[in-house]
């Protein structure tokens, strides 16, 4: 399990479920996560990895490829010139590669990219694509 310590997490005690969407504070939680169809409880995940009855509970993603794609593709629909070109760049690396490769290719564009702007759109993609291998790796490890 590596659920970050200090984070609040919302979990779902009637399904069993831990969603991985972690905030700074529980008050953001609670403005999120209680009002929708899932009401949820904010537990923090020092908490949620010591205690026991939680190891039974199963995590959930909240980031997917899909979704990722899916964001970019609405992105790249809204946007104009440069940054239309960088968000369509985005979802044809999403598209046709693996998560690791398309980290792997944003990152370089990234880093040689000189406009600021533009560069803030890549270093997005990049977190986006951290955070889904980062659930990726906490669900397989949940055991």
């Amino acid at each position: 399990m590596n659920l970050l310590k200090t984070k609040f997490y919302p979990v779902d005690g009637e399904t069993g479920k831990i969603y991985l969407d972690p905030f700074d504070r529980e008050k953001d939680l609670a403005n999120k996560w209680s009002r929708g169809e899932k009401p949820c409880i904010g537990l923090r995940g020092g908490y949620l990895m010591s205690h026991q009855c939680y190891h039974k509970f199963k995590p959930v993603p909240t980031v997917t490829q899909e979704s990722l794609l899916r964001d970019w593709e609405a992105e790249a629909s809204q946007s104009r010139y440069l940054w239309e070109s960088a968000a369509r760049l985005i979802c044809s690396e999403l598209r046709e590669k693996t998560v690791e490769e398309a980290l792997k290719e944003i990152t370089k564009y990234y880093r040689e990219f000189r406009s600021m702007a533009v560069s803030a759109y890549y270093g997005r993609a990049v977190r986006d694509l951290k955070e889904l291998i980062r659930q990726r790796e906490i669900v397989a490890s949940w055991s």
